[in-house]
């Protein structure tokens, strides 16, 4: 029996995409052999995976996230690639475009974070959608995909809110669970 206090949740903040480019995305996937892809209920823009906080502690977290002040933006889907490169392919992604407003976000989040007393982000921002994980290269058509998709844009997409997210993980794979919803300016 576990004790409510000391349970915790696994959280990450994100911007949930329209449902009209998450069909465009998983129109993508279709075009990838090869590749687990990542069902539709879960394709969202990841702003900071900030990992496990003790149950107890969630709603002071949601309270940090209310400082946040920024005007709705938009944004571009462009172009397709994989991490950590191509030559070891282990995620392939669709890239975002930004005019700042993107980074902006990110920075006020990571400080929200940080003032919440999690560890700052040991990397830079390089925001991206996962279409997919890759387990054998070899059985992939992942150099086919990515120079076809190379020019791939989806563009003028609406942000009014990021949301904080829980993520619980099981053998059928990760269900993401909505905790509170900032809406911007």
């Amino acid at each position: 029996m576990s004790d409510k206090k000391t349970e915790k949740y696994r959280l990450f903040v994100a911007i949930e995409l329209p449902q009209k480019v998450k069909q465009t995305l998983m129109e993508l996937q279709n075009q990838l052999s090869g590749v687990r892809k990542v069902p539709s209920d879960q394709i969202h823009l990841t702003i900071r995976f900030i990992g496990d906080v003790k149950k107890d502690r969630i709603n002071r977290l949601v309270e940090y996230f209310k400082d946040i002040s920024l005007s709705n933006f938009y944004l571009d889907i462009q172009g397709v690639g994989t991490f950590p490169n191509k030559h070891h392919p282990k995620v392939v992604w669709a890239g975002v475009g930004d005019n700042g407003k993107l980074e902006k976000l990110y920075k006020q989040v990571e400080k929200a974070v940080v003032s919440f007393g999690e560890k700052p982000e040991n990397r830079s921002f390089h925001p991206h959608i996962t279409l997919g994980r890759v387990r054998n290269p070899r059985k992939t058509n992942l150099n086919l995909f990515l120079n076809e998709y190379q020019d791939l844009k989806i563009l003028n997409i609406k942000v009014s809110e990021f949301i904080l997210f829980r993520s619980i993980l099981s053998g059928n794979g990760a269900r993401h669970i909505p905790v509170h919803s900032y809406h911007l300016k």
